[in-house]
């Protein structure tokens, strides 16, 4: 019976069909095996990055997303050499707001500064900004100016971020932040 149903298959199938049969049976294995090696290789979002900048070194995005991964790995100084090259290539808000927070994070401040109003003026209603630039305010004794941002933090914030806002409206105080 199988036989039969073989047979009967082999004779409707036309010979295009046949070669692209063939052609996926190789075809799917190949790609098989290259993506368990590339998945070998990218290990976690840093090596992935590391690897996209390293095809694509002109980009600003790949390059500030490579700096993220350095940052939350504890290498400071890699993050921001990826966030100054990215600046460097494009005036990218995200690298500018990245890099302003891990320079406040080192308490330099000063250098920050320009990178958090850069950052606030291209991404406005961005609630980590917002609250990140805040604290640097408080952290550099501009408690009023911090008091508008948090109050400002804690309209915007989305549910995610509950216990920033509950801080933000802590630290608002009489700005506006008792909602």
């Amino acid at each position: 019976m199988a036989a039969y149903g073989a047979a009967d298959l082999a004779a409707r199938v036309t010979r295009g069909q046949w070669l692209a049969a063939g052609t996926l049976a190789v075809a799917v294995p190949a790609l098989a095996l290259a993506t368990r090696a590339q998945v070998a290789v990218w290990r976690d979002s840093g090596t992935l990055f590391a690897r996209a900048v390293a095809v694509e070194p002109r980009s600003a995005f790949l390059r500030t997303a490579l700096g993220n991964c350095l940052a939350e790995r504890g290498s400071a100084a890699e993050a921001e050499s990826q966030y100054r090259t990215a600046l460097s290539l494009e005036r990218e808000p995200l690298a500018h707001a990245a890099l302003a927070t891990l320079l406040m994070r080192q308490g330099r401040g000063v250098e920050a500064e320009p990178h958090f109003l850069a950052a606030l003026r291209a991404l406005p209603n961005q609630p980590e900004l917002i609250f990140n630039y805040a604290e640097h305010l408080r952290t550099t004794g501009r408690a009023e100016q911090a008091r508008v941002y948090y109050a400002r933090f804690a309209r915007i914030a989305p549910e995610r971020h509950e216990a920033l806002r509950r801080a933000a409206l802590r630290y608002a105080g009489g700005a506006g932040g008792t909602q």
